[in-house]
Formats: C-alpha cells, sequence, structure tokens
C-alpha cells in the first residue's frame, strides 16, 4: 500500500523537510511502469529522490545512499554537471530526469510506502 502527497513547488532541502513533516518521502520511481504511473499525475516537474553532491557524476538515493542499481531515465544530454546535484522528473516529457540546482523551485511529491500502480 501506498500514499502519495503533492507539495507546492519549494527547494530540494525544503521538500525534503516538507515529506519528513507527513512522515513521508521525496519519490524515486525504480522502473519503466511506475514512470508511465506517475506521467499520469500530470504535475510538470517535481524532486526525484536522488543526488550527487557527495561525489560529482556519482548519483545516489538521498536516504539509502544506493546508485540506482538498474534504472535510470536521464533526458538525452543528462545529467551534465555544472553543479547541478539534483534532479527532476519531468512529466511532460515522458518522466525523463534532468540534473538541476537545489536552489530552484519544483513541484513536490510525497510517498510513504511501496508505489504499485496508479490508475
Amino acid at each position: 500500500m501506498y500514499v502519495l502527497h503533492r507539495g507546492g513547488k519549494m527547494i530540494f532541502d525544503e521538500a525534503v523537510k516538507y515529506c519528513e513533516s507527513f512522515d513521508m518521502k521525496i519519490i524515486f520511481p525504480q522502473d519503466n511502469g511506475e514512470t508511465k504511473d506517475l506521467v499520469k499525475l500530470d504535475y510538470g516537474q517535481f524532486w526525484i529522490a536522488i543526488t550527487d553532491s557527495d561525489s560529482e557524476g556519482n548519483w545516489t538515493n538521498i536516504y539509502t545512499g544506493e546508485k540506482p542499481k538498474w534504472y535510470t531515465k536521464w533526458k538525452e544530454g543528462e545529467p551534465n554537471g555544472n553543479g547541478e546535484d539534483h534532479a527532476v522528473f519531468n512529466t511532460k516529457n515522458e518522466g525523463l530526469w534532468t540534473d538541476v540546482k537545489g536552489s530552484n523551485k519544483y513541484n513536490t511529491i510525497c510517498i510513504k510506502g511501496k508505489l504499485y500502480i496508479l490508475s
């Protein structure tokens, strides 16, 4: 079972704290099925829970510290660095990811539990 909560636009650190205030986490799609379901939300660009702030080019989950084991969906030419240590998911672009600065404001989706299907 899962619960999703949509937040407004905020910088990355605020988004993490916002989700934690509900005992939730920033969402991170685990596979193509989840990506397709999240695209259906039509929520524009929103934060996903990975960063390379500790080591440029080494993207890890902010909660587990693990690298995405097999699933990534970067837009062509991304990630491109440039001090962009966080990532957003874009529902207008088939769920492709873009690296961005954490000081930019993007939508937030918090999750509790495992995402299965958003029919």
